[in-house]
């Protein structure tokens, strides 16, 4: 993600970011830590973007986390 610090919030830079976060997170399907793990990023605004992880467990159980601003946490000091 420190990759997009420099950047500024397109289309494209939500794609990136969405791309960025499924590699950072695809050791949790390949350590069956969950089975699945789905991505949503919503760009609300010309700098805020949503990001929701939805994790399948091995149970089946469905754990969902939401950041509400993720680009700020990417700019952040």
């Amino acid at each position: 993600m420190h990759l997009l610090k420099r950047t500024t919030l397109t289309h494209q830079t939500a794609q990136r970011t969405k791309e960025y976060t499924a590699q950072a997170l695809k050791w949790m399907t390949e350590d069956g830590v969950a089975l699945r793990v789905d991505i949503k990023l919503v760009r609300s605004d010309i700098d805020r973007l949503i990001a929701t992880v939805i994790l399948t467990l091995p149970d089946h159980n469905i754990k969902t986390m939401t950041i509400n601003n993720l680009w700020s946490v990417i700019h952040a000091k």
